[in-house]
């Protein structure tokens, strides 16, 4: 049993991507806002 079953891989990668892509988005928000300024 080397490899994980793929429910459990697609839903390790969509926990770690949705963390990753909120922080992206908060850190492209940042960035607008103090380009704005």
């Amino acid at each position: 049993m080397d490899r994980p079953a793929l429910p459990v891989v697609v839903a390790w990668r969509s926990l770690i991507a949705a963390p990753t892509v909120a922080l992206g988005a908060l850190a492209g928000a940042a960035l607008r806002a103090l380009r704005q300024t």
